[in-house]
């Protein structure tokens, strides 16, 4: 074990810094040219960047079936992350029982998925285009993920995708979190110097607890449903199509698509029906038969308890988009639905 025999009581206990002959002495680089120490005016001194190319991962240990042994609670990752570009952070972790778990923390991921051994997290919330102080308290998300168990260390570190990384370490008490209120808030221990940025630099800090992942998710979800009901309405399958318009004033049979749950509005995104010489009516793009009222015959609309005169094209949901259904003479005691 990397880190079994060394002393870890005290409030942090570092894993990774720049410093030093062969900083990634322990580290396992998919693409060892690809990930460079470089100076970061920003933060003043030295930094680890990953470009993001195909592949490009940093693996701690080296050899995954070895382990860090990391006892403390929360894992603390100074990262810049660059606006649009993605991040995975990969924990594998053990519990009190023996029992090996994989955490799986990306910013392609938009909700929260669970698995008897697995636990998948969307990184959405992160900061991005400044440095940040990302705490994840592995032992909440553990804990609140498979329930009834209880954290006992995180054993290996995968870092993939577009970053730069500073310093990581662990923490036995909850950083402050500008974001954060109630009691975590109220029992968060300030970073140590010997870890935290600089003087006088901009950085923040984000604790990633179960809770907090979960209602960001919620509120991230309910937000892409808005989006998608001002332009759409959900399909069966779960797809989107585009919600039907349909133009009253040209259609006689516009009662029975308001009563099928169809949205039927004046708009013009749909070509208005009209009957054009030779007895035939265009609907949806679609040209039916119908019957040229004889002259001087005056059109009708239906009553409230009739249907006989609806003519046009009503439309079924299907699996592969809107299929036409022509419809016939409709008696109020069959009628088509949608």
């Amino acid at each position: 074990m990397l880190f079994s025999h060394d002393y870890q009581a005290g409030p942090a206990f570092e894993v990774f810094s720049p410093q030093g002959s062969n900083p990634l002495a322990n580290w396992q680089l998919s693409h060892p040219k690809s990930v460079k120490k470089v100076y970061d005016k920003s933060v003043k001194g030295y930094v680890y960047s990953c470009p993001g190319r195909s592949g490009c991962k940093m693996q701690l240990p080296k050899d995954e079936h070895k382990s860090m042994a990391l006892l403390q609670p929360f894992l603390v990752l100074q990262l810049y992350l660059t606006p649009g570009q993605p991040l995975s952070i990969e924990l594998s972790v053990v519990d009190q029982e023996g029992t090996h778990r994989r955490l799986y923390l990306s910013t392609a991921f938009t909700e929260i998925k669970i698995t008897p051994l697995h636990c998948q997290i969307p990184l959405t919330l992160v900061q991005r285009g400044a440095w940040v102080n990302l705490a994840v308290h592995v032992a909440d998300l553990v804990a609140a993920a498979f329930k009834g168990v209880a954290f006992q260390a995180v054993n290996l570190l995968i870092l993939s995708a577009v970053f730069k990384v500073r310093r990581i370490f662990t923490l036995k008490d909850q950083p402050p979190d500008p974001s954060a209120s109630g009691l975590g808030a109220a029992r968060s221990v300030p970073l140590p110097m010997q870890f935290d940025f600089p003087a006088g630099i901009a950085t923040t800090t984000q604790v990633l607890d179960f809770a907090r992942v979960h209602a960001f998710a919620a509120a991230a979800s309910q937000a892409a449903r808005s989006a998608a009901h001002r332009s759409g309405i959900r399909t069966p399958l779960g797809k989107m199509r585009p919600s039907v318009q349909i133009p009253r004033s040209t259609w006689e049979g516009a009662e029975l698509v308001a009563e099928a749950g169809l949205p039927a509005s004046p708009s013009s995104l749909l070509p208005a029906g009209k009957l054009h010489d030779g007895g035939t009516h265009v609907a949806f793009g679609t040209r039916v038969t119908a019957q040229a009222a004889s002259p001087g015959h005056k059109r009708s609309r239906p009553s409230s308890g009739s249907h006989t005169s609806a003519m046009g094209t009503l439309c079924d949901w299907t699996s592969h988009g809107w299929r036409a259904a022509h419809a016939g003479q409709l008696d109020s005691g069959s009628r088509r639905s949608c």
